[in-house]
């Protein structure tokens, strides 16, 4: 018996694996130095009516404030004496002053706490509701919408 043989198969190999595209990541665009300065002129020139008007309405009156809580000022002197800290410890002796203060801690405690947890307590009353909750929740939701409707209306 006789084996034929013939040239033994080539063994195929697997092609080699296509290299990866890695994406660079884009890189930012920097403009010249020239560009910059211009930038920064035009980013100047806008910020600054924003500076005067707040110098004007916000730091002259606060410091203008300051001053005048520093000196002995009655409206009418142009230069008034300089009592420093005397305004702020004559405030603090009087009564007047402490019953001021108390009547605007109940205020402050009456005009937010009290409707904030007045309107969760609500809020969660009509929370749980299931038949009618749209008309509990129009009718607690309406006092907070006409005023507003009545203004639109009015301008209109």
């Amino acid at each position: 018996m006789s084996s034929v043989s013939g040239p033994a198969p080539a063994a195929t190999a697997a092609p080699p694996p296509a290299p990866r595209r890695t994406r660079k990541a884009p890189t930012a665009y920097v403009p010249p130095a020239s560009t910059r300065k211009a930038q920064r002129r035009l980013g100047i020139l806008f910020v600054l009516p924003l500076v005067v008007m707040i110098g004007v309405w916000m730091v002259f009156p606060l410091l203008n404030a300051v001053y005048y809580s520093l000196v002995d000022f009655d409206g009418i002197d142009p230069t008034p004496p300089w009592v420093g800290l005397a305004n702020f410890t004559e405030l603090l002796q009087d009564p007047k002053v402490w019953a001021a203060f108390e009547h605007n801690v109940i205020w402050i405690v009456i005009g937010t706490i009290a409707p904030l947890v007045l309107g969760l307590g609500m809020a969660l009353m009509v929370w749980r509701v299931r038949v009618g909750s749209v008309f509990y929740r129009t009718v607690f939701f309406l006092p907070f919408i006409l005023p507003q409707v009545a203004v639109g209306v009015v301008w209109g």
